[in-house]
């Protein structure tokens, strides 16, 4: 789905929703929605105004009339998109060699944006070969999957040699995956073109 900007959170658990809630208003606690954590909270807080109490780090996320109008309208078709999605996820991975690419994903639940190339063993050469397929493919892709957080700048001051070793499956994705986009108008004929493009590297 897609709002243009904003979108929505979906959760069954009071704290998250809430914490999110909470989040999108400044940080409010009025903005929890919630009476009774409201008032004791307001226990706690005597010498400030109860309005104004700021309860967590907050952002200014309330989307507009325009967003809201066409996320509600996506959903009337979210079973279906999700639907197949998952039908392009499996078609993708059916069509992959196994002994190159990992297939062996947990897809209950899933309606994954994303089609997945992760290879099996460490290969720069090979790495370098499925970017050359999807570049001549013209298909736009996202490296590492979003890669490994902890090498952002944002996170500098946590980065740790042996920390970055611990993380051996994150590291491993940040430097041998990429994802694709998956979407519900993809043509099944092109997906099982690529993957027969991509297993004769």
């Amino acid at each position: 789905m897609t709002t243009i900007e904003g979108g929505m959170i979906s959760t069954n658990s009071k704290k998250i929703d809430r914490l999110a809630k909470m989040k999108r208003g400044h940080g409010l606690l009025r903005d929890s929605q919630d009476d009774n954590f409201i008032k004791e909270n307001i226990k706690k807080k005597k010498d400030l105004n109860n309005d104004f109490i700021f309860y967590t780090e907050g952002f200014n996320l309330r989307s507009t009339e325009l967003s809201a109008v066409i996320g509600i309208n996506q959903l009337k078709r979210l079973n279906n998109n999700i639907k197949i999605r998952n039908q392009n996820h499996k078609l993708f991975l059916s069509h992959l060699r196994g002994d190159i690419f990992f297939k062996n994903f947990n897809l209950k639940g899933s309606s994954n944006y994303g089609l997945h190339l992760i290879l099996k063993k460490k290969s720069p050469i090979l790495f370098k070969k499925i970017l050359k397929v999807l570049d001549k493919n013209f298909i736009e892709y996202r490296l590492g999957s979003l890669g490994n957080q902890i090498r952002q700048p944002y996170l500098k001051r946590y980065k740790k040699n042996a920390y970055l070793k611990s993380l051996k499956n994150t590291e491993h994705m940040h430097f041998y995956s990429v994802y694709i986009g998956n979407h519900q108008a993809l043509d099944k004929e092109k997906i099982i073109g690529l993957c027969n493009n991509l297993n004769k590297i």
